[in-house]
């Protein structure tokens, strides 16, 4: 069982006087609380979004950490061990494939346009420059007022067993004679016993992120060095940001407080025969370049595929195979 917390206040100096445990709609106040200040659980977070929907429901809190994996707090509120736990793994694989700008989206929305994911990131981490990919890992937090043996069971097996990163919070509320309130908190897993699995886990598995010399190579190795060139030294000069991934690179550029991906290049998608991968936000590079839609529709190789990509708008994806489509669509992106 989870431990259960005593507070005793000490009184003249050396006597001791407990304060009992009191009764009220604790897990109702304490989405607010968390929500203002989530350092209650941890100080390596930040919170992006508070009832965020997906397929799966609503998400209590949505919050990042300093490595840019997702950390789900859920209340546990009136759920039975099995509804709680179950919840949670719907939230953490409706979420597993939220890209940087499904999240910057989120964000976006949680501060009301106020702040960019990116500044208030840097701001709460003290770093200066996002992490290489975010969402590489979900993390699921619990809160509950009290657990019930068949929760902590589960979650434990979960951590111990299974190298499932989840762990739960116990808050316990108090009250005094004067009517002073107070709030102690104890989680079922020492936390530095589940970061200290999560790294392991880490170090064995996060993906590596691209040099630029890396890039260049991939590119060579994959028999489209010249096209590369051409490409990536026409977008290295036109955009505010030269972003490698784990596959490629990515050109950003800043629009309005954020700055977002534009036209990226996938080197390992590409191949001598098929020619150079590229993925491109339309609507973006219409806005960011003062383009027509039409225009650049006009100068993309014949086999592109376009799709919607919710509020990043239209998208597309396809190969240069030939210099001569690279040619044409520089020389269109470069007139009026």
């Amino acid at each position: 069982m989870a431990e259960d917390i005593k507070i005793w206040q000490i009184v003249d100096g050396d006597k001791l006087k407990e304060i009992k445990r009191g009764k009220l709609n604790l897990e109702e106040r304490l989405e607010g609380w968390l929500e203002a200040d989530i350092s209650l659980i941890s100080d390596d977070l930040i919170v992006i979004g508070r009832q965020v929907e997906t397929e799966g429901g609503i998400i209590d809190l949505l919050c990042l950490d300093l490595n840019g994996d997702i950390v789900i707090v859920e209340l546990k509120r009136d759920k039975t061990q099995r509804e709680v736990t179950a919840q949670v793994f719907d939230y953490a694989s409706c979420v597993n494939n939220f890209s940087y700008e499904d999240i910057n989206n989120i964000a976006k929305t949680y501060f009301n346009d106020k702040t960019s994911l990116e500044e208030a990131f840097k701001i709460k981490f003290d770093v200066s420059k996002l992490p290489d990919n975010f969402n590489q890992y979900q993390k699921l937090i619990i809160v509950a007022s009290e657990l019930d043996e068949g929760t902590e069971r589960i979650v434990r097996y979960l951590s111990e067993k299974n190298g499932v990163s989840i762990n739960a919070a116990t808050f316990q509320f108090f009250k005094d004679e004067d009517g002073k309130e107070y709030l102690g908190k104890v989680f079922l897993i020492d936390p530095k016993e589940v970061e200290q699995k999560n790294e392991k886990i880490s170090k064995r598995s996060r993906p590596i992120t691209l040099t630029e010399e890396g890039v260049t190579e991939l590119a060579r190795q994959q028999g489209v060095d010249k096209l590369y060139q051409r490409l990536a030294n026409w977008a290295g000069e036109k955009f505010d940001r030269t972003r490698t991934t784990q596959s490629g690179i990515s050109f950003d550029g800043k629009m309005g407080k954020s700055i977002n991906a534009i036209f990226c290049l996938n080197l390992e998608e590409s191949s001598v025969n098929k020619g150079i991968f590229y993925y491109l936000y339309l609507d973006r590079l219409a806005q960011y370049m003062n383009k027509d839609l039409d225009k650049i529709n006009s100068l993309l190789p014949p086999d592109t595929e376009k799709d919607k990509a919710g509020q990043a708008g239209n998208v597309c994806w396809g190969f240069f195979k030939e210099e001569h489509e690279v040619d044409k669509f520089l020389k269109g992106m470069q007139t009026q």
